[in-house]
């Protein structure tokens, strides 16, 4: 067999000049430019070296001043070299040199594969778990910044008798929320498009067309129970984090908080724009859901809700360019998957199978109440 190699020789030009190898019987042959070569197979040692030690070098006691290696990893199975009990250890040891740094190649390759991998599928965890080592009123602290500035692109209505009929009305729900570290405040926000929403810290908007086109007062605690679930759920947070690099996820979880809560304050400033992902609403849905029933309020005004959703969609859908349908597709889009959410809740509430009494409240005394207010 033949093996491709490059000789090395003081005489020769550059020192060194490409050959051909082949081992046969008990002889290693090679020529260099018209010169034969012959070595005793018993008089060859090999030997591993070169950049990486990926090369095998050969030498003979009969020709010192030549030295050969090569690249070709088979040499080293060649039965007539593997026979000779010095060449044969030495060629077991090489291979299993080679064996061991592919191995660690792969291993590495596999690592760096795996890593990205392994951050990706349990990515939401990781943000969960930083989240959870950012203090509450850091929060509170940013909410407090963005409502101040809400306040300027909304009407707001700053009402006590307002905020008195919430704080009482949302009660069972913030009871059943549990989450001592943030104090909810409720306002008025005079809109009349179909939309709530909550800011970091436990501020909770309701636009007075929420209020203005339920039927039952269980539609309003579906939409707050499920706008108190994005607070104690961290979403704001949790939201900015996943905005930010892999790296500094890992570094916030594992190393210095310093540079993780450099960067959240930093992206602070973008928290109005941030949407819910998919995965958020799911969750908001779930935890709402879950206040509901311990208050002993009914999940399905939830549902309803939902579904007046999607009616007043479908009625707005011939209206093209009308500003209640640009209003409702505000929501939507902070909204995705209404359907799916309307068939997850049914299910559940199917699944429970709890009768739940009808909450005796007027409905029509709270619109008119909200009436009075807005034209004040």
């Amino acid at each position: 067999m033949i093996y491709e190699a490059i000789a090395l020789k003081d005489d020769l030009p550059g020192g060194r000049i490409a050959v051909s190898i082949e081992v046969i019987g008990n002889q290693l042959q090679f020529q260099i430019q018209d010169q034969e070569f012959v070595w005793n197979v018993s008089q060859v040692e090999i030997e591993q070296g070169g950049s990486g030690n990926q090369l095998i070098y050969v030498k003979s006691k009969q020709d010192p001043s030549i030295t050969l290696y090569t690249r070709d990893k088979k040499l080293l199975k060649n039965p007539d070299i593997t026979k000779h009990r010095n060449l044969g250890e030495s060629s077991k040891q090489i291979r299993g040199s080679f064996r061991n740094a592919r191995i660690g190649i792969l291993t590495l390759v596999f690592i760096i594969v795996a890593i990205p991998a392994v951050f990706f599928f349990f990515r939401s965890f990781f943000i969960r778990k930083l989240a959870d080592k950012v203090p509450v009123q850091w929060e509170v602290e940013a909410g407090d910044k963005l409502f101040t500035t809400l306040q300027l692109q909304y009407k707001i209505i700053q009402d006590s008798a307002v905020s008195a009929k919430f704080d009482s009305l949302f009660a069972p729900l913030v009871q059943s929320a549990n989450y001592d570290s943030i104090q909810f405040k409720f306002y008025l926000c005079e809109d009349a498009s179909l939309n709530a929403f909550a800011l970091p810290g436990g501020h909770v908007v309701i636009n007075s067309g929420t209020i203005e086109k339920i039927d039952r007062i269980e539609e309003l605690y579906g939409v707050i129970g499920h706008e108190l679930a994005h607070v104690t759920e961290r979403h704001h947070l949790r939201g900015l984090i996943g905005n930010l690099g892999g790296f500094l996820i890992l570094q916030g979880i594992f190393g210095s908080e310093a540079g993780i809560a450099g960067s959240i304050g930093e992206s602070a400033g973008h928290l109005s724009s941030l949407f819910y992902s998919r995965k958020f609403e799911t969750e908001s849905d779930i935890k709402g859901y879950e206040y509901l029933k311990k208050a002993n309020i009914s999940p399905h005004g939830m549902i309803e809700f939902f579904e007046r959703i999607e009616r007043e969609q479908e009625e707005m859908l011939g209206e093209k360019g009308t500003e209640a349908l640009e209003s409702l597709n505000s929501f939507i889009s902070t909204h995705p998957g209404t359907k799916e959410r309307i068939d997850y809740l049914e299910k559940q509430l199917e699944k429970d199978n709890i009768n739940y009494n009808e909450v005796d409240y007027d409905v029509q005394q709270l619109k008119d109440f909200i009436h009075s207010k807005l034209k004040d």
